[in-house]
């Protein structure tokens, strides 16, 4: 056996039962563990298998529940393609190590995700916040029900993203305030204080303090005009200027 060899002898009740210490042999690329003779051999699941591919511990007695290990386990770096932490006939599937002070995620084969101090990249090696998503992004699954929350520094919450049965509201926390995107009546409304003041309807008619505009511009209101010319000339048909505090049309 060369110098390099480790052995690892599982602790267990078989030893222990039979009073008698094991002994190990090296053969054919494995490492056996033995009571008090060979024809004593433990189950071949006790079998731990070396070779240029890598080390391989099946199965440490058939009740042990896993392999424990005290102190750090050491791994190679490992890549994309071939990763350092993976399983049984899905080696392209895994974990790896990409740089210092970064975990890299493989599936297939192909880099989907880092994480590094800076955050977690999905989609991207190179995150530069702590959350950074190279594609598409899905939330929520229900209607009338969040499917985006942001919270404050002191985890109070300040609004998100409210899904609609047709369409996406920008909310803030009370609702008082909101932006409602509807995709059933094509319109855009705003709302403050918990009132609708803005909306644009899909034939383009703006309202201002009404929901129905029946014009390209609709105010239900009053209207201030300021810094109007006070000349009627260079203006351009339809142009509003002031005389003398009238209003007149070019």
């Amino acid at each position: 056996m060369a110098d390099d060899t480790f052995i690892f002898i599982p602790k267990g009740a078989p030893y222990i039962d039979t009073g008698v210490s094991p002994s190990v042999t090296y053969q054919d690329g494995q490492i056996h563990a033995f009571d008090s003779a060979v024809s004593d051999e433990l189950a071949a699941a006790t079998r731990i298998q070396t070779g240029g591919a890598g080390f391989d511990v099946s199965t440490l007695l058939a009740a042990a529940t896993g392999l424990s290990l005290g102190g750090q386990t050491k791994f190679a770096a490992g890549s994309a393609a071939a990763p350092s932490i993976t399983t049984t006939g899905d080696l392209d599937t895994g974990i790896y190590f990409p740089a210092a002070n970064a975990l890299g995620f493989a599936l297939a084969g192909s880099a989907v995700g880092c994480w590094t101090t800076t955050g977690l990249g999905i989609g991207t090696a190179s995150p530069t916040t702590a959350l950074h998503v190279e594609g598409q992004v899905r939330g929520g699954n229900a209607d009338n029900a969040w499917g985006y929350k942001s919270y404050g520094s002191s985890g109070a919450l300040r609004g998100g993203l409210w899904n609609l049965s047709s369409g996406l509201e920008f909310v803030g926390a009370s609702f008082n305030n909101r932006v409602s995107l509807n995709d059933s009546a094509n319109s855009v409304k705003i709302r403050t204080a918990g009132l609708d003041r803005f909306l644009i309807d899909a034939s383009g008619n703006v309202g201002i303090g009404t929901t129905s505009p029946g014009n390209t511009l609709h105010v239900n209101g009053g209207v201030r005009l300021s810094s109007l010319p006070t000349s009627a000339a260079g203006l351009s048909t339809g142009d509003i200027w002031n005389d003398s505090g009238t209003l007149k049309i070019a």
